[in-house]
């Protein structure tokens, strides 16, 4: 029947009745829906990583715990979601390391010098008979502290074997494989072979004796003065 509205609702009347509890039913039916579709979505199964990584394109991590150590593994940060971990784990966490679906990530060491900053990207080791390349970056500030002649950047072992070594000239009368006579960037690569061998200069006047790597040894990147062997910076490296 219509609704007459030229006629006064009265507050205990049927029809009065029937519209609050439909407004009410609407409101509550209104605050369910929401939470409801947002459980959905956490609940969600992927029946491949290809289909879960179009949404979260580095995985998924059970807790924080799980995507710090991914992180620390090189893999790139996962999202973390302990709800859709748990609804995928199952076919998505083969290795069960607390995260779904993980990515390569790259990974890199950061550290101050006397002359300024030096970046390294952390790279696979060196199988028997192979050679990698270890890119580096220079920001360099200030060379007062490198001298007029140069910088040696060596990968040491802890029981000090020298596993890659080059040089850097600062003078540009000088042929070296890299120069750089005032502040700025330079980029380099360092190379680390699975044998050991021995690192010529260009002049092919010295060579420097560099050990074959060995994965049960930590390592060191270490830049030096050229003359006098005057440590300039060092920090821990690893290989991936």
């Amino acid at each position: 029947m219509p609704l007459d509205c030229g006629k006064p609702l009265k507050p205990g009347g049927r029809l009065m009745t029937r519209i609050v509890i439909a407004v009410v039913g609407a409101l509550i039916l209104g605050g369910v829906a929401a939470p409801a579709q947002a459980s959905q979505s956490a609940d969600k199964k992927y029946t491949s990583c290809a289909d879960l990584l179009e949404k979260y394109p580095n995985g998924i991590a059970r807790n924080k715990k799980a995507r710090n150590r991914a992180v620390k593994d090189g893999f790139a940060k996962p999202r973390v979601s302990k709800k859709l971990y748990k609804s995928n784990r199952g076919r998505l966490d083969r290795d069960d390391n607390g995260v779904l679906c993980e990515q390569e990530g790259s990974r890199s060491i950061s550290f101050k010098t006397d002359f300024g900053f030096i970046t390294a990207q952390e790279v696979p080791a060196p199988k028997p008979g192979q050679c990698v390349g270890v890119p580096i970056t220079m920001d360099v500030r200030n060379l007062g502290s490198v001298g007029s002649f140069g910088m040696t950047v060596r990968l040491i072992s802890e029981f000090g074997s020298v596993f890659a070594y080059e040089e850097v000239s600062t003078n540009q009368a000088i042929q070296y494989p890299y120069t750089i006579a005032e502040p700025g960037t330079l980029a380099m690569t360092l190379r680390a072979c699975g044998d050991a061998h021995a690192w010529t200069h260009p002049s092919g006047n010295r060579q420097e004796p560099v050990a074959g790597v060995r994965t049960d040894e930590r390592l060191a990147l270490a830049i030096y003065r050229w003359l006098g062997d005057v440590p300039l910076g060092s920090a821990e490296y690893e290989f991936l």
